[in-house]
């Protein structure tokens, strides 16, 4: 490279990058730049691959003096198909657990406790769902009767109680205890 004073002057055998490669260059980096910040970012906005879906549920006690009556509320259903008749309960009453089938000629699920249990002898009805799926809002009712004979066990036990959701697939949906 020559001198011209103290400004360099650029002879025919120095070369740039010329611009046409220049903007390929220029092009490949913001591409790489762009994938790497989608992959990056793709992890925080990902949806559960899950079979099952899932459903939010809360459960308030508000047993009078002959049955024990318990408020479920459904929130949050991850999908709107999930039909009401395709699922279960299963209802754990201290330490037994009582799986409550769908009942398709009443819309509800019911169990007749067997005897032997804790609540031999009373029917546990879970009921008063709105229309054919699960939907955010819903407002079912879990009633245990009281046997003609009494209950063999004291209101504690009754008052331990778990809810779970469970569709067809066997999955559980959603689970709550008091």
């Amino acid at each position: 490279m020559k001198t011209k004073g103290l400004m360099p002057v650029i002879e025919k055998k120095d070369k740039a990058v010329s611009p046409i490669i220049a903007t390929i260059l220029l092009v490949a980096i913001t591409v790489i730049l762009a994938s790497t910040l989608y992959l990056a970012l793709t992890g925080f906005f990902t949806t559960s691959t899950s079979s099952t879906p899932t459903v939010g549920i809360n459960a308030k006690n508000i047993t009078s003096s002959s049955t024990f009556t318990y408020t479920i509320t459904i929130s949050n259903p991850s999908s709107s198909s999930i039909a009401w008749s395709s699922t279960s309960w299963i209802v754990t009453v201290g330490s037994s657990s009582y799986t409550l089938p769908w009942t398709a000629a009443t819309s509800d699920w019911t169990l007749a406790a067997p005897t032997g249990t804790a609540i031999a002898g009373s029917t546990i009805t879970m009921s008063g769902q709105s229309g054919s799926f699960v939907s955010g809002g819903d407002v079912l009712t879990l009633t245990i009767s009281t046997p003609s004979g009494g209950w063999p066990v004291t209101n504690s036990i009754i008052s331990t109680l778990a809810f779970n959701l469970v569709g067809s697939n066997g999955g559980q949906m959603g689970t709550t205890s008091l």
